[in-house]
């Protein structure tokens, strides 16, 4: 997991493909903000940004996730949420994907919360466990972008 915001992007030590895609679609909180929501294919499926305004919810109502292929860029530019993180030593479980290469787990398994406000980013590489979308005290809107990177984009496809 990488953790940064997009005020300090020049700074953020990242790989060479994650920074391409951030620069080009995401420079600034402004270029994020301006996508309407749904989805937006920018490099076909191997890279497209899925844009909701939404409400958080309490934590015990927030199921954890993870992906096999993808790696998630997620970005706030609207709100503030709790983004739960961890463990680093935990391993996948065999079970099935609920939608497209997205696995919920029955039990949260976080060991941490991260806090994301306007302009901050959490990158999820794949088997990275991360419950998004946490009230910080009440439920409230929010608004997200998660990039999504299937991580052959990592490799030069």
């Amino acid at each position: 997991m990488i953790a940064g915001n997009l005020g300090k992007l020049g700074k953020a030590i990242l790989p060479p493909a994650l920074r391409r895609i951030l620069t080009t679609y995401a420079p600034s909180l402004q270029a994020v903000a301006a996508y309407s929501d749904g989805t937006h294919e920018l490099e076909g499926r191997k890279v497209f940004v899925i844009v909701s305004s939404v409400q958080t919810e309490p934590i015990a109502h927030r199921r954890t996730e993870f992906h096999r292929a993808n790696i998630d860029i997620q970005i706030v530019p609207k709100g503030s949420e709790w983004i739960g993180i961890g463990p680093f030593d935990w391993t996948a479980p065999d079970i099935p994907a609920e939608k497209p290469d997205v696995y919920y787990l029955d039990k949260a398994v976080t060991s941490n919360y991260l806090r994301l406000s306007p302009g901050d980013f959490a990158i999820f590489y794949p088997e990275e466990p991360h419950q998004a979308l946490c009230a910080m005290d009440l439920p409230a809107p929010l608004r997200k972008a998660t990039f999504k990177i299937h991580q052959e984009v990592l490799h030069g496809y």
